[in-house]
């Protein structure tokens, strides 16, 4: 299964249309193993992923853990 996830920016409306695709896709018995995060706008996704962050998730990524706990103990 993949993990990568999609990050964008969007309106509510948008983020509903990849909702209803994905659970039409699941009725007709589709996998659907997609992962998104949706920001309203671009100074809110910058806020979030500030370059520290964005350096912590390139460090997990890199050398994945089983779990938080094991992380934060690592």
């Amino acid at each position: 299964m993949s993990k990568r996830v999609k990050v964008h920016v969007g309106t509510p409306d948008e983020m509903g249309t990849r909702f209803v695709s994905a659970s039409r896709r699941l009725e007709r018995g589709e996998k659907v193993r997609e992962r998104h995060v949706t920001f309203p706008d671009l100074p809110a996704m910058l806020n979030a992923l500030t370059p520290k962050r964005l350096e912590l998730l390139r460090d997990v990524h890199r050398e994945p853990t089983p779990s938080v706990k094991a992380l934060a103990n690592g």
